[in-house]
């Protein structure tokens, strides 16, 4: 009887472990950032928007940006700095300098920019 109790129990656990395991997939999954698009574009799209902001703004010479896509900015209402933002603004992070610029691409203005701390979670 013993032996049937502890295959049993065996045999639930290792179920529990495959809800559990496919659980954090479909979390991750659901909850990474959908807000923003990472774009994996070469080199050439990043220099001409770095060009084409620094007509408007001086920018640090010294680090190379970050660049993200926003794809969803319904996901972003609440954040003040992305107020306005639109699908397919771009996102310029400096991480030396900690400053983030919110750029519209097709009307050529920057829409917001600011100082930013990741480690506080905030722009």
């Amino acid at each position: 009887m013993t032996r049937i109790i502890k295959k049993y129990k065996v045999i639930v656990s290792v179920i529990v472990l495959i809800f559990i395991l496919i659980f954090v997939i479909y979390f991750q999954k659901n909850t990474s950032s959908q807000d923003f698009k990472q774009d994996d574009s070469s080199g050439v799209e990043l220099s001409s928007l770095v060009g084409e902001v620094g007509k408007l703004v001086y920018l640090p010479a010294s680090e190379t940006p970050k660049m993200v896509t926003v794809s969803d900015p319904k996901a972003l209402s609440g954040q003040s700095f992305f107020d306005g933002a639109q699908s397919g603004d771009k996102i310029l992070f400096y991480d030396k300098s900690k400053r983030a610029i919110l750029y519209d691409p097709v009307g050529k203005k920057i829409r917001n920019m600011g100082k930013f701390d990741i480690s506080a979670g905030s722009l």
